[in-house]
């Protein structure tokens, strides 16, 4: 059962990154913590008191100074207008989502969006597919008191894995595309997601792969369609995840519009993360995919230091192409590039890296955590009735020490994780 509160005359104050959204008047008049319902849940977990007194503190603050907007009559609050794509989707659009099905189709939506900012063509594209249509939206960018405020409980989260209700709801009321043009028909073929069309190189890299014309090349040889989901309307991107034969794709936003479909809703998803051990949405992306798969094929990874702190998704990842295709070989049965050829890719993917690196001033950085387990621990209890099984490609890279590979199988394998060990011939 999916839960929702109704506050009255409550102050809905601006984000500021995840910052923001609904204050009742009981934390206004009696310093009252913001109830459970209105945390944003970007981790398993709550987001600390600290996070919501931001929003109470911007509340009380706009009281003081007089509120001069104001909303009659009852609206259902869906969160912000996020900047990011893949933030978009995975931690706002399933308010939308269920307040869209579960509430009266009279009642207008309301949602935050920064007065400087317009809407984008591809987040007017999520609204409407996600709405239904002639569904009112309602956007603030200051603080604003509203009469009555419909809040629906999020049932879905940045790392934590979809509640059983969302996905059933996502099952009676799937948002099915409609249909696309012949050439973004891609039934039943394999297919490579690209990032290489979206970094221009006049701005740091964020996310970029070193060398990916060249992974387009070999994989187009081998009867790929190599896409780039950017130039694709957001039904025809759907329309791929739910028709292709299997998805290949280096970790990335794109991906995240699995989030928008039912239990397993398409049929294979192979995913390259862009740093060693990573298991991007792997709470979300599992109860989607018919089958499922992560290839640890990342040689080495670059980023961007900013105030002394990591920026990890800010950076370049190099792919080890031996055992990319080697695994794509054992997974897909595509052939392997020559030899020759891999070499000559290997040598200038190093050399392409050290040149961006000086031009970007980008340093090594490798790292690892439990995200692979923790998932598996999710899914243990959110899903019992499905199998956690995954395949991953291993090898021993050099930030890693024999004995941690020893304990990593051992994580992966008590959780009941396929590993598929490639080793680099003598002649790598």
């Amino acid at each position: 059962m999916t839960l929702h509160h109704c506050f009255s005359e409550c102050i809905c104050v601006p984000f500021s990154d995840i910052n923001g959204g609904v204050v009742p008047r009981e934390c206004i008049d009696s310093d009252a913590d913001l109830p459970d319902l209105l945390r944003h849940r970007r981790y398993p977990e709550f987001r600390a008191c600290d996070d919501a007194s931001v929003a109470i503190t911007r509340a009380k603050k706009a009281n003081q100074l007089g509120i001069e907007k104001r909303l009659s009559g009852t609206y259902v609050f869906c969160g912000q207008i996020f900047e990011h794509f893949g933030h978009l989707i995975t931690e706002y659009l399933h308010r939308v989502i269920v307040s869209s099905v579960l509430s009266d189709p009279s009642l207008p939506i309301l949602m935050f969006k920064d007065e400087g900012s317009p809407l984008t063509a591809w987040q007017s594209d999520l609204l409407q597919i996600c709405i239904n249509r002639g569904r009112e939206i309602v956007f603030y960018s200051e603080p604003v008191v509203v009469e009555n405020l419909l809040v629906f409980e999020p049932l879905s989260g940045l790392w934590s894995a979809p509640s059983q209700s969302y996905l059933q709801l996502l099952s009676q009321h799937p948002i099915v595309p409609v249909s696309v043009p012949a050439a973004d028909d891609f039934t039943n073929k394999i297919v490579y997601l690209t990032r290489s069309k979206i970094w221009d190189g006049k701005e740091s890299p964020h996310g970029h792969v070193v060398l990916e014309e060249s992974i387009e090349k070999e994989l187009s040889k081998l009867g790929v369609s190599v896409v780039s989901p950017e130039k694709l309307s957001i039904n025809s991107q759907l329309a791929l995840f739910t028709s292709a034969k299997a998805i290949i794709a280096p970790e990335g936003s794109a991906l995240h519009l699995l989030e928008l479909l039912g239990a397993k809703a398409c049929r294979h998803i192979i995913v390259l993360p862009r740093q060693y051990g990573e298991r991007m949405a792997l709470a979300q992306f599992k109860p989607r995919v018919k089958k499922l798969t992560y290839i640890d094929c990342v040689q080495c990874t670059r980023i961007q230091w900013r105030r002394g702190e990591p920026c990890p998704f800010s950076g370049l990842a190099l792919f080890d192409f031996a055992v990319l295709f080697e695994a794509l070989r054992k997974i897909l049965g595509l052939d392997l590039p020559s030899r020759e050829r891999l070499r000559s890719m290997h040598s200038e993917g190093l050399s392409e890296m050290q040149r961006l690196s000086r031009q970007w001033n980008l340093l090594p950085y490798s790292r690892h955590h439990s995200s692979i387990c923790e998932a598996g621990r999710l899914l243990a209890k959110d899903y019992p009735e499905l199998s956690t099984s995954l395949f991953a490609i291993s090898r021993n890279l050099s930030p890693f020490s024999n004995e941690y590979m020893s304990r990593w199988r051992q994580h992966a394998t008590a959780k009941g994780h396929q590993i598929i060990r490639i080793k680099p011939s003598k002649d790598d």
